[in-house]
């Protein structure tokens, strides 16, 4: 049976164990380093070669500003804000976000 989450009109398939783990531990690089954005999170990724920890929920996603950048999906980034309590930051639009 599929549960659905829902989170500000938006319909989510529940996460399963892999993917549930790696939000807690994107969540965790969010705490520990106090970042404020979780664009934060994607770069400490990057820069420390960690995407490689997330195959479940990692995306490379482009933006309205003709960036292509590693980050998460979508459906999984409104979960990690959902839990952080952050609301929306006026970031670039997100065009497209491809899972790898």
């Amino acid at each position: 049976m599929v549960v659905k989450i829902v989170f500000k009109k938006k319909v989510y398939t529940k996460l399963n164990t892999d993917e549930e783990q790696e939000i807690n531990r994107y969540i965790q690089i969010y705490i520990e380093n106090n970042f404020k954005e979780p664009f934060e999170v994607n770069k400490y990724i990057s820069f420390n070669n960690m995407w490689d920890l997330f195959p479940n929920i990692r995306s490379l996603n482009d933006h309205t500003n003709n960036k292509t950048i590693p980050g998460i999906l979508p459906n999984f980034y409104a979960i990690v804000c959902k839990k952080l309590d952050i609301k929306g930051t006026g970031g670039s639009v997100l065009d497209k976000a491809e899972h790898y």
